[in-house]
């Protein structure tokens, strides 16, 4: 209708077009719509591509999401970071890690450099048996490449560092994501110091409370000794309890219940009271001393 008005559709009304019937799950008429484009000689541009290729990755028809990318580049048609982070999510929903390396590379060839968007859809899509592997070569390809990895591929680093015990990478990544400019945040710490204790590691766990430029606060110090606690370690727990009061740190309703119901089912009605006692005499009385213990 619009070329009986005279009116001559343009590559971003094609695109237009071809974007709604694919939201729409219309896959076949926007390729319609798009070999109409072609035949009119108006020629495709990368949002033209990276919608079909969204679409295509939607539908789990990766194969021609790729075909359609290299003819892409048979056209000249230069993919922008749109079209490669589109592609790399739908290769890596599908746990291609190889393919999605490749594309990885091909971004660096053509001039297209990856963003912190794009490690993130890496690291949070490829789970396989060699996740460890694939980690470490995605931060070495982010610094390799100029970007400074985020807080989240950071952490993804270290949480697989956490389910293997490996204290002394978590050491050197957490120094390495300072050196970065990445600091590490209480949350950071508490969130290593409840994986560690999901893994029973609970000295590397007590270690990371002394960890460089970050206090642990209740949170982190109520995760070990809930940890330490569920696994029958009272006297480590009661320590960590204590340790938490003298650096200052007031301890909450939680803290406190979740210590003294382990020191009380445990059959250690003395040290319960010991930690009572040392909670009134820091002149803190929460509402946890109300709490059937």
């Amino acid at each position: 209708k619009m070329a009986d008005s005279g009116c001559i559709p343009n590559v971003y009304t094609y695109s237009i077009l071809i974007n709604g019937l694919g939201k729409a799950g219309k896959l076949e008429d926007a390729f319609r719509v798009f070999k109409h484009m072609l035949e009119q000689g108006c020629n495709p541009n990368a949002i033209t591509y990276s919608t079909l290729i969204n679409s295509l990755c939607k539908a789990n028809r990766i194969l021609e999401a790729h075909q359609l990318y290299e003819e892409m580049m048979t056209r000249d048609c230069e993919p922008d970071i749109v079209t490669y982070n589109t592609l790399l999510d739908g290769v890596c929903k599908t746990g291609q890690a190889d393919a999605a390396f490749k594309i990885l590379d091909e971004m660096l060839v053509h001039n297209c450099f990856p963003s912190i968007f794009t490690f993130n859809i890496l690291l949070n899509a490829l789970c396989t048996k060699e996740q460890d592997k694939i980690d470490r070569q995605l931060l070495f390809k982010s610094i390799e490449y100029g970007r400074v990895p985020n807080v989240i591929v950071y952490s993804s680093l270290l949480g697989d560092l956490c389910k293997v015990g490996d204290v002394d990478q978590i050491s050197k990544l957490l120094d390495k994501m300072c050196h970065m400019g990445c600091v590490p945040d209480v949350v950071t710490y508490s969130t290593l110091v409840h994986k560690l204790c999901m893994n029973n590691r609970f000295d590397q766990a007590y270690n990371l409370l002394h960890g460089k430029g970050c206090a642990p606060n209740v949170v982190t110090y109520t995760t070990l000794i809930d940890g330490l606690c569920k696994t029958n370690n009272i006297a480590e727990a009661k320590n960590v309890f204590v340790e938490m009061i003298q650096r200052g740190c007031v301890p909450d309703a939680v803290s406190l219940c979740t210590l003294n119901a382990s020191l009380c089912s445990s059959g250690y009605p003395m040290e319960a009271y010991e930690v009572r006692k040392a909670i009134l005499t820091s002149r803190f009385i929460p509402e946890a001393l109300s709490c059937n213990t």
